[in-house]
């Protein structure tokens, strides 16, 4: 996908979206797991929980993303039992 017609800021807010790490620009800590997508991964697999486990074994485009969901939901159950909100990342 070309990005040259978007500004710095614009690439910036896409990389942030969707968890993409921009080369040069990026810091480590701004990876997939504290992207708004996944969150959405996350309240997706407790909404989901059977094809959560269903789909845990396509790995190809996010290697590692179905244990990286499972810690996340795991480390968040005290606040999903206390707020009835689940955060990830």
């Amino acid at each position: 996908m070309d990005l040259s017609g978007l500004s710095e800021r614009g690439r910036k807010r896409l990389a942030d979206e969707f968890g993409i790490p921009i080369r040069g620009v990026t810091s480590e800590d701004e990876f997939f797991s504290s992207s708004d997508a996944f969150r959405g991964l996350c309240e997706w697999a407790r909404r989901h929980p059977r094809l959560f486990a269903k789909f845990s074994g396509f790995q190809s485009y996010i290697p590692g993303w179905h244990d990286m969901v499972a810690e996340a939901l795991n480390t968040t159950a005290v606040v999903t039992i206390r707020t009835g909100d689940l955060w990830c990342g």
